[in-house]
């Protein structure tokens, strides 16, 4: 029920709500994307996931208290582990997090666009250009071009708009893998038996 979550977050139903999404270990370059997003001219609501990494759950506390003496426009919410991630998301109208496989797909299933502002190099280079072929979001590293990407997506929501035909195709594939993968271990099975 995103309508419920959304009040016991006290999130402003009239501001656009943005994930980021720290991954099971909680990537640090969240510490320095929230203050970066601080700099938008249209306040939104953040919920930050932060994982496992507790030093990072209470640097964003720390900062979501700071952002809330300083304005009462945006709204932080610091999260940590939590297997709820889907009802997180369902709530977000735009995911940002390290491009990693689990995050995108997570994303994909959840049909939201998503941004990657960080990934592994060598490991997750792929993802970049998955993300950008398939037309599932966009992929900016750097944090004051995030906030001009930001900042043109949260003026003009048409952007993000434009990308849900693909990404619901791309959602509607995954749905079925798990059919297509009992096919291909059956055909396997067979042709070695």
């Amino acid at each position: 029920n995103t309508t419920a979550l959304k009040k016991q977050l006290k999130l402003n139903p009239m501001q656009q709500t943005i994930l980021i999404a720290g991954g099971s270990e909680g990537t640090t370059m969240i510490v320095k994307l929230v203050p970066a997003l601080m700099q938008l001219a249209k306040p939104i609501n953040i919920i930050v996931m932060c994982g496992n990494n507790k030093s990072l759950l209470n640097s964003i506390k720390s900062l979501s208290q700071i952002i809330k003496a300083v304005s009462n426009q945006s709204h932080v919410v610091p999260v940590g582990f939590t297997h709820d991630v889907a009802e997180y998301m369902g709530v977000a109208d735009l995911i940002i997090g390290k491009a990693g496989p689990n995050t995108i797909f997570e994303t994909v299933a959840a049909r939201k666009p998503f941004i990657a502002v960080t990934h592994i190099s060598g490991q997750e280079d792929g993802n970049l250009d998955l993300i950008k072929e398939y037309q599932l979001g966009y992929g900016e590293e750097n944090a004051i071009k995030v906030v001009k990407l930001l900042q043109g997506v949260l003026k003009n929501p048409a952007r993000l708009k434009k990308l849900a035909p693909s990404i619901g195709k791309m959602a509607d594939i995954n749905q079925q893998a798990g059919v297509k993968l009992l096919e291909i271990v059956e055909r396997t099975l067979a042709q070695k038996g």
